[in-house]
């Protein structure tokens, strides 16, 4: 999913990522993805955290 993340740091591009899921084979339920959307988050605020003055 690396390659899926969107340059303006908004998080990944479901549309790209939906493509890389079925080419991978997996099946991505809305409990997957409910988790998938936290874990998103959580990488989203640390490279942001890690962008600040200090």
């Amino acid at each position: 999913m690396s390659t899926q993340w969107q340059g303006d740091g908004n998080g990944i591009s479901y549309s790209n990522a939906a493509v890389a899921w079925k080419l991978a084979g997996l099946d991505i339920t809305p409990d997957t993805f409910a988790k998938f959307q936290v874990l998103e988050v959580e990488a989203i605020n640390a490279a942001r955290e890690q962008h600040e003055p200090i």
